[in-house]
């Protein structure tokens, strides 16, 4: 399974989440399902970490036709998502222009 994260991860955060990842277990994360990989919505500290430590996340799984409401993301950006609503298709439409690291699991 590959997995897309929104970005590259910060060593010194990456630091601290392995930590705490070795002690909690692997994480949930939120992704959009989009056939031959999923688009993560969230935690790319938590993607690299379950990576580096060989751990399978559980992800919830959001639809490409679902309607998602961005401004509740730690992403959000008025200027990349002017309106606060998109299809989960438009939201990786729009995430995809970034360049962020691919994880394979399982």
């Amino acid at each position: 399974m590959l997995v897309r994260a929104l970005h590259e991860p910060d060593p010194t955060h990456l630091a601290r989440v392995v930590a705490e990842m070795q002690q909690m277990g692997p994480p949930t994360i939120e992704a959009i399902d989009c056939g031959t990989y999923l688009a993560a919505l969230e935690g790319s500290h938590r993607l690299a970490a379950a990576a580096q430590l060989g751990l399978m996340p559980t992800f919830v799984l959001r639809d490409q036709d679902e309607v998602i409401e961005v401004t509740e993301y730690a992403w959000f950006d008025e200027v990349f998502f002017p309106d606060p609503i998109y299809t989960g298709r438009q939201v990786v439409e729009r995430l995809q222009a970034v360049s962020a690291p691919v994880y394979r699991f399982g």
